[in-house]
């Protein structure tokens, strides 16, 4: 079924969010403490670092359907997934291949799927390339149908 994952820390959710968005790609602990804690001084940044990674671990851990774990390598973190469904990934899956078939009623169906810009709500800096790469693709698919 479709958990929603709840968060018990804003930190928690934006840290897990960069992390699913760099999924399976390694990213070193003071990228992510810049990122996260850019006024602290390191020291501190690091013990709220990994006080966030044990409180998101923990978190998963009572979603055990859920195969998502954060793995620790060489001064990295990497978010390593399996079996998970990712609504922005199928978007991008569906829109792709919607256009690529030239399928205009699935393109109508995807492109209605499309809400809002990829976490609005939420505000992270972050997110902005992500956000113009996936407005992009969806206007894309506009001009398609509208062609």
């Amino acid at each position: 079924g479709e958990e929603v994952i709840k968060w018990n820390r804003k930190k928690s959710a934006e840290l897990f969010a960069y992390l699913l968005e760099n999924r399976e790609r390694p990213i070193h602990k003071e990228k992510l403490c810049d990122l996260l804690w850019p006024d602290l001084e390191p020291r501190k940044a690091l013990v709220n670092l990994q006080s966030t990674i044990y409180s998101i671990r923990k978190i998963l851990r009572e979603y055990d359907s859920c195969e998502v774990n954060i793995k620790y390598i060489g001064d990295n973190y990497l978010l390593s997934i399996k079996d998970v469904y990712i609504d922005i990934v199928e978007f991008e899956n569906v829109l792709e291949q919607a256009l690529e078939s030239g399928d205009k009623s699935l393109l109508k169906k995807v492109l209605n799927s499309y809400k809002e810009d990829y976490l609005e709500e939420e505000g992270w800096l972050w997110t902005e390339p992500r956000k113009q790469e996936l407005r992009k693709k969806y206007e894309k698919g506009l001009k398609v149908i509208n062609s």
